[in-house]
């Protein structure tokens, strides 16, 4: 009787049909360390002495220089048991006088012709032929089926099969994520006689990146990326998650390219998509409201008009409005005005009063300025963050400091919408170069177009206008075009929205010369263009108001814009 212990035996052939049973595959032969053959069945469990001089199942030898002996012994550590370890033929042995792990690498015959050894110190290193080593248990498995699964190292693949009663093919690369192209293009030919072939890589960056890499080198739809919920598969086998394993190997997604949406993808991206909610501009703008529906998070707008137009007066009455009327909190980054000017304009707008006036600041009673700033700057949502958070920069400011406080306002304090007037300022340290402003400006719309995705938030941006064109001027009531941004076609390419303020200052009128144009140049979000509103500056309470067209009756008490 051949002497089946198991404690030095190893795979010398895999895959065989079985003797007893109708199992095509299931069927491995072993040899005890005795020089003894015998067979074992997965499937019917039958144990079958094996005529060591029989040729009929063609037993390859193990070649030299490899270690001789191993034990298939339970894995605690990684909860593997000694049936699976003696299916892959990975075993404990000894290496130089220590005891290591070893993964056997074999041929199509099932001749052990490399092995991967795990060092006590968690190292490796590889013994035998490594020249056109193939996929870790590649041999196990015939060619062709339905699917294979591609893991990154040996424990994983073992895990994998272990989870899935050792029945469905799974391999893994011989030297992980670096050299998994090499490993895969080596072995395509393989894997091509599969209909699919998953990727289930490590979920650290590495192996993420590896994954796409991969799954390039095949036809499309043929590979898949699977997600798992932890580093890797024996990580979630140690866990005890074998079953979530199994439904994220039978559940990876189909590859595409970057960019490339297949439509079962497109279609589970338009089922999970929220809700992007619009918030409406203030009510006297019905015009606004009509062509845009208001603003909406992750949209990048920009307002522009000639000097003195009333660009910063308008902005303000936004965040005021926005404070308002929704529970969003707000950034203000006013490069222009020093803080305490942004502070009194707003909190004047609260109290419809001109605080900046001397002769209105005077009679203005503490307790209602206080009670102003209590209820715009000191409001403070439910995690004690401000409602309106301001940013003290008179002044320039660089352009990577602004985006490192644009994102400590979203991350930090909670912001959802962030004003920064104005663009003007970042790139004022060029210079008199128009060149070195253009490429500036492209990489500050690119960026701020970026964090508005990245962070989710909604930006309001103000630019300045270039020189009006021959014959024209901003200052006699010419409504500029989005051509007239100043220094870069980006304004207009990577902004959602464009909006233009224009008032003809040379009017005799006084209500006329005092009422100004909003004019919507772009909006993404509907395409509707033209001009939005009339706004007239309210003298007594420094807030905007509805405003007639040029050729209305004349409205009294009207006043300039500060």
């Amino acid at each position: 009787m051949v002497n089946t212990d198991q404690g030095d035996s190893y795979l010398v052939k895999g895959k065989l049909p079985c003797p007893k049973c109708t199992s095509s595959d299931a069927y491995h032969i072993y040899n005890n360390g005795r020089g003894e053959l015998w067979g074992k069945c997965f499937s019917c469990s039958a144990n079958i002495p094996e005529d060591v001089n029989s040729t009929k199942r063609e037993v390859a030898p193990m070649q030299a220089g490899l270690i001789p002996k191993g034990e298939h012994t339970y894995l605690k550590k990684r909860k593997i048991d000694a049936d699976t370890c003696q299916f892959w033929d990975y075993t404990v042995s000894e290496y130089k006088g220590s005891t290591v792990q070893v993964a056997n690498y074999k041929d199509k015959s099932g001749a052990t012709i490399a092995q991967k050894i795990r060092l006590p110190d968690k190292s490796f290193k590889f013994l035998g032929d490594t020249k056109n080593i193939p996929l870790y248990g590649q041999w196990l498995w015939s060619s062709g089926g339905k699917m294979v699964t591609i893991f990154e190292g040996e424990l994983d693949a073992i895990s994998g099969s272990q989870t899935q009663g050792n029945r469905y093919p799974c391999v893994s690369i011989p030297t992980g994520a670096q050299g998994a192209v090499k490993a895969v293009t080596q072995n395509i030919e393989w894997l091509l006689t599969f209909d699919r072939v998953n990727i289930m890589f490590d979920m650290d960056e590495a192996g993420k990146e590896a994954a796409l890499k991969v799954a390039a080198l095949f036809p499309p739809r043929k590979a898949h990326i699977g997600v798992l919920p932890h580093k890797d598969a024996s990580d979630m086998v140690m866990k005890g998650l074998g079953a979530d394993l199994i439904n994220a190997m039978w559940r990876a997604e189909p590859y595409s390219p970057a960019g490339i949406v297949s439509g079962e993808q497109l279609r589970k991206r338009l089922e999970d998509r929220p809700d992007i909610p619009s918030f409406a501009w203030p009510d006297f703008m019905q015009g606004m409201n009509q062509k845009t529906y208001g603003i909406r998070i992750g949209e990048l707008d920009v307002f522009t008009s000639g000097s003195g137009m009333g660009k910063t007066t308008l902005i303000k009455q936004f965040q005021h409005h926005f404070m308002q009327t929704t529970d969003l909190n707000q950034a203000l980054i006013h490069l222009e005005e020093p803080l305490e000017d942004t502070a009194e304009g707003i909190i004047g707008i609260h109290i419809g009063k001109r605080l900046n006036l001397p002769d209105v600041r005077e009679f203005v009673p503490q307790e209602d300025y206080w009670k102003g700033f209590d209820e715009t700057f000191g409001a403070v949502d439910d995690k004690g963050n401000n409602r309106l958070n301001v940013y003290d920069a008179f002044g320039s400011l660089d352009e990577t400091d602004l985006y490192n406080k644009v994102r400590y306002f979203a991350t930090g304090l909670g912001c959802k919408i962030i004003w920064i007037d104005h663009l003007s300022i970042l790139v004022s340290d060029l210079g008199q170069d128009s060149q070195d402003e253009r490429r500036a400006i492209d990489s500050i719309m690119h960026n701020l177009k970026m964090l508005t995705q990245e962070l989710g938030v909604y930006i309001g941006l103000i630019s300045h206008l270039k020189k009006a064109p021959q014959g024209k001027s901003f200052e006699e009531g010419y409504v500029p075009s989005s051509d007239d941004l100043r220094g870069s076609g980006s304004i207009k390419q990577l902004s959602n929205n464009v909006y233009a303020i224009s008032r003809n200052q040379q009017e005799e009128n006084d209500t006329q010369r005092n009422t100004s144009l909003l004019t919507v140049l772009k909006c993404r979000y509907t395409g509707r263009t033209g001009p939005a509103d009339y706004l007239l500056f309210d003298e007594a309470t420094g807030r905007m108001v509805q405003g007639l067209a040029p050729d209305a009756p004349v409205i009294h008490g009207a006043s300039s814009f500060n």
